[in-house]
């Protein structure tokens, strides 16, 4: 796996490294050239001193993996270049040096190569981790109701083999120490029958004193 691509691994890639090294050095010139011009002309004295503590901050900004510090890097680069071919064109028509704009159009064009590069872009595009899920908490079981002899409760599942259906009344009569069955008694059935069937806890409901 090759680590200058893969935005997962921390180590900086070599074309993040020299975009860092460019911008910096593109500071340290306008800071440079901001307290020099800054008696001479107090607005582009200032102007080169803002565009110092932006080629800075951007250069802290890719150093941090920030994507937003690459992206404003190469627009601020593009719109550099431009300003700087327009008047570098202007100057040789007009029979003038245009050196010092061919320094900044070469100076800008590597660091907006370095910027591009892929390396740096998986270098500041990194993805961020997932956040973790936080998952409900599990509602435990209800526990089965205690039933104790005489109880009246409610079959809520018919029963066919003992042709019980749902919905009768019926009585508690035993609660095996042996085994989690109730054994109800069910009477008033079709002929005056009773029966006496072994149920789970979960195919009857108690009744309280109002419904019984």
């Amino acid at each position: 796996m090759n680590r200058s691509t893969d935005p997962h691994l921390p180590r900086m890639p070599g074309s993040a490294i020299l975009a860092v090294v460019f911008l910096c050095l593109l500071a340290l010139m306008c800071l440079t050239s901001g307290f020099n011009l800054r008696a001479l002309s107090p607005a582009f004295g200032g102007l080169l001193l803002a565009a110092a503590g932006f080629n800075a901050s951007i250069a802290v900004g890719v150093a941090r993996r920030r994507r937003w510090a690459r992206a404003t890097g190469i627009a601020g680069c593009v719109v550099v270049l431009a300003l700087a071919l327009f008047e570098a064109m202007r100057t040789t028509a007009e029979g003038g040096d245009a050196t010092v704009y061919s320094g900044l159009i070469g100076l800008n064009g590597f660091l907006l190569f370095f910027l591009a590069h892929r390396n740096t872009r998986a270098w500041c595009d990194r993805g961020r981790e997932p956040r973790p899920q936080i998952l409900p908490l599990a509602r435990p079981e209800a526990a089965p109701e205690p039933f104790t002899f005489n109880d009246s409760v409610e079959l809520l599942e018919p029963v066919e083999e003992s042709g019980l259906r749902a919905g009768l009344v019926g009585t508690v009569v035993d609660t095996p120490s042996d085994t989690s069955d109730v054994i109800v008694e069910f009477t008033g059935l079709e002929g005056d029958q009773t029966a006496q069937v072994a149920l789970r806890p979960d195919q009857i409901r108690l009744l309280d004193t109002t419904e019984s």
